[in-house]
């Protein structure tokens, strides 16, 4: 009986010993945490349906959405805000585009114009051209085979027009300084530590015969002998 109580009790030392070398388990991903998620790809399409098809432009990298929903595999969200020069807009991209963030940003949406310029010929007809210039907001760039267009609003229509040669926009820093690189641990440091195992095993059966030879030489004590 003695001897089986220190193989019970020598189970639970290996296990003890053994449970901190197991891998830790990975955290499920929660849904989204915040109000906001910032587009991390450069390929995170803006859709006006939840089928997500014919998506109507690139979201900048680096700004955020606004979330408002989420499905299977969309977020339903929000891009820029009802302004002077902006109108919101309502629609979907996909959530392995974005992430989630718990914190509202400085500076969410990309706020950008830039003017095109037309020239057409003058009312009476006369041969001389007009130049007009035209405020266009910036909402994300559209590819086309090897060219570039940007969907923007101009006035109060939304369109397309060719992306201008010497257009370009500063970068969002603000989720970055927030989520540094981390380094990914490498092959060696995720192998589990198997010499230490083989160790412990060969250690417990010696272990059992130093403790099983200690019990037998131990008398069995009599209650009327105390």
């Amino acid at each position: 009986m003695a001897g089986m109580k220190v193989w019970i009790a020598l189970f639970f030392i290996l296990c003890a010993l053994l449970s901190p070398l197991s891998p830790p388990s990975t955290p499920q991903a929660a849904a989204f945490e915040g109000d906001f998620a910032c587009v991390t790809t450069d390929d995170c399409y803006f859709y006006p349906t939840a089928d997500m098809k014919n998506g109507l432009f690139i979201l900048p990298k680096t700004y955020y959405v606004f979330l408002l929903d989420e499905t299977a595999d969309a977020y339903r969200v929000e891009y820029l805000t009802d302004g002077a020069n902006s109108q919101k807009l309502v629609g979907f991209c996909r959530k392995e585009k974005v992430s989630p963030v718990d914190y509202r940003p400085a500076n969410p949406y990309l706020y950008k114009t830039f003017n095109l310029v037309y020239e057409t010929e003058g009312e009476n007809g006369d041969g001389f051209l007009t130049q007009i210039t035209l405020s266009c907001t910036y909402y994300g760039d559209y590819p086309v085979g090897d060219a570039t267009y940007c969907y923007v609003l101009r006035g109060e229509e939304f369109g397309y027009v060719k992306k201008p040669a010497d257009f370009s926009y500063e970068k969002n820093t603000e989720f970055d300084e927030r989520n540094p690189t981390i380094t990914t641990p490498t092959q060696e440091e995720n192998t589990p530590p198997y010499a230490l195992y083989i160790l412990l095993v060969l250690l417990v059966p010696v272990a059992a015969f130093f403790i099983l030879k200690f019990a037998a030489k131990k008398p069995f004590e009599h209650p009327d002998e105390r």
